[in-house]
């Protein structure tokens, strides 16, 4: 299913739901179903045994619930673990560091700062950029220091993490990387790979799932030196174009590859997890309107793949199925049993012309969202302004208006009601967006089956 909504994602497990939330929006997806919500002031950057951390959109400190007796920040939290959490902020230089504290705000470490991966386990945390990697114990102690090689890797990162593993592509060999034990706190191994590592997860039973330029393998700290082929790719990845995510649910391991950045080809593959090598995997390849992110994983029995629209920059949307869904393009089906129409609508500007938008659905909630989905659509077809990602425009003669008429949906809640206007104004207002063709102001009038049209405001 997709689920469309407007800004940058924050996931989190909101009993049996997964709650996908953005500064400008949020919605609820369980049981098959997702549900617009209005958004939340803040979103949850930290959970463990006894701890929250959560962040304000806007401006104001991150607030820590630890045992029942909250605290606040102005630096901005990195992550941590059940033990610490590692805080970026400005030492009386004004240069940037990295700060440890435990969970009762007691200083354990101020560190060097890197701009790049991070992974942080009970014994140690790593920080690395593309030319170094710095192991500290929690307490600040300097555990080791390498030195990377990204030379050669593309795009792709040098520092790896998985489990309790850094996979680290340091000087020496090209295409290997040192394997380093956080709880050992050694190397242990040099893996060999092709090209580079392009992404990593770890699996429920333990190992590691890698993928390099011709495949994924598997790899079990009981042979460090050996990866174990699970699937050739059709052709070699580009290090210089892919981009790659990693994770699991309880049946598979998917893989999100964007093959050339976000501009055309984009694939995601399910791998058994109890699979030998040459076991059947599944693949899914669009070029659609839709390119994937950064986000993807397993929350609240659901897998997530967070997308973005290629033509409207916020106009984003979620991919959402459950563990054995097969995967194909019904994926990108936004609902059933609703139907939605859009044409054009004469103007009383002479050449130009409006849109109508009808979407006939018992549900007020989804049908404002199979509304938004195609006022995004249209908006990158028919707008300029600094969110649109096109270099010409499809239709010139747009006049602006939009109307939106919804059918057999019963009584909207006041949100639902209001959605569609502050959508909207969202993308006219914050996106400056205008029609491409005409000096008109966007507008938008809504109408709930008998209803008088409601109009976003300012029009």
């Amino acid at each position: 299913m997709l689920v469309n909504i407007i800004g940058s994602f924050t996931f989190e497990q909101r009993g049996d739901a997964l709650f996908v939330g953005t500064e400008e929006s949020a919605a609820l997806v369980a049981d098959g179903q997702a549900r617009l919500a209005p958004p939340e002031p803040t979103f949850l950057a930290f959970k463990g045994p006894g701890v929250t951390a959560h962040v304000p959109y806007g401006d104001g400190p991150t607030v820590i619930h630890h045992d029942s007796r909250p605290w606040s920040s102005d630096d901005c939290l990195l992550g941590g673990t059940d033990l610490y959490g590692v805080w970026l902020a400005d030492d009386a230089d004004g240069k940037s560091v990295s700060i440890v504290r435990d969970w009762s705000n007691n200083v354990l470490a101020t560190l060097p700062y890197l701009v790049g991966p991070r992974h942080f386990a009970s014994q140690a945390m790593v920080q690395a950029d593309d030319n170094t990697a710095l192991v500290h114990s929690p307490k600040g102690e300097l555990i080791a220091d390498f030195s990377l090689q990204a030379q050669g890797a593309g795009i792709q990162s040098p520092a790896h993490f998985a489990g309790s593993w850094a996979f680290l592509r340091t000087h020496g060999e090209a295409s290997a990387c040192q394997v380093f034990d956080l709880h050992r706190l050694a190397v242990i191994a040099t893996l060999r790979v092709a090209v580079a590592i392009f992404g990593i997860c770890a699996l429920p039973d333990g190992r590691i799932l890698l993928a390099d330029a011709d495949g994924l393998h598997r790899w079990d700290a009981a042979s460090p030196d050996t990866l174990h082929t699970l699937h050739d790719f059709d052709s070699a990845l580009d290090a210089g174009e892919v981009q790659m995510l990693l994770w699991h649910d309880p049946h598979h391991a998917y893989v999100s590859i964007d093959h050339d950045h976000a501009r055309d080809r984009h694939s995601l593959l399910a791998v058994p997890l109890a699979g030998s090598p040459g076991v059947p995997v599944q693949s899914l390849h669009w070029s659609s309107a839709w390119a994937t992110t950064i986000h993807g994983g397993f929350l609240a029995g659901q897998n997530f793949l967070s997308l973005k629209r290629k033509t409207l920059l916020a106009d984003n949307a979620v991919l959402v199925w459950t563990p054995g869904q097969p995967l194909s393009a019904d994926l990108f089906q936004p609902a059933d049993h609703a139907t939605v129409e859009v044409e054009s609508i004469r103007s009383t500007a002479k050449g130009k012309h409006g849109y109508r938008v009808r979407v006939e659905d018992d549900d007020a909630n989804r049908a404002v969202r199979l509304a938004a989905l195609e006022l995004g659509r249209l908006l990158g077809e028919t707008c300029k302004g600094p969110y649109v990602q096109v270099d010409e425009v499809a239709d010139r003669q747009f006049d602006g208006a939009f109307q939106v008429h919804i059918v057999g949906a019963g009584v909207p809640s006041d949100f639902e009601r209001g959605f569609l206007p502050a959508y909207l104004d969202y993308f006219r207002d914050e996106g400056s967006l205008q029609p491409a063709g005409s000096k008109a102001r966007l507008s938008v009038a809504v109408t709930w089956a008998s209803d008088r049209p409601t109009q976003a405001p300012g029009i």
